[in-house]
């Protein structure tokens, strides 16, 4: 539940920035099932799918594996590589990422209680 949690969290931490942007950006590993996968069949896929279509934005990937250097390589990496400046990234979100990580800045949940039907 804690993971669910987190990546809720940073979800919704993000719907903020994107929100006024014409495609919602997921940094993700594409061969890191069953979270995440280059055929979209991960749950972190499904997560990225639903948050786009709720903020009616095309939904764009940038596959890295995720491995050392994952965050420098993607969500902090200008789309144009020779920039060196720019406010477009190749992604905006990571779907899932640790409670507290030093990398990015992740949202403070102390509990969530979430319902499917």
């Amino acid at each position: 539940m804690k993971i669910s949690s987190v990546i809720l969290g940073l979800t919704l931490s993000v719907t903020v920035f994107v929100a006024n942007a014409e495609k919602f950006k997921v940094c993700a590993d594409p061969l890191n099932p069953p979270y995440s996968s280059n055929k979209e069949d991960g749950f972190e896929n499904k997560i990225a799918t639903l948050f786009a279509k709720s903020l009616g934005q095309e939904l764009e990937y940038f596959w890295f594996p995720q491995r050392i250097g994952f965050i420098r390589n993607s969500l902090n990496a200008f789309t144009d590589e020779t920039a060196v400046e720019s406010k477009d990234f190749k992604c905006d979100i990571v779907m899932g990422m640790p409670a507290g990580s030093d990398m990015v800045l992740t949202t403070h949940l102390t509990t969530i209680q979430l319902t499917f039907y």
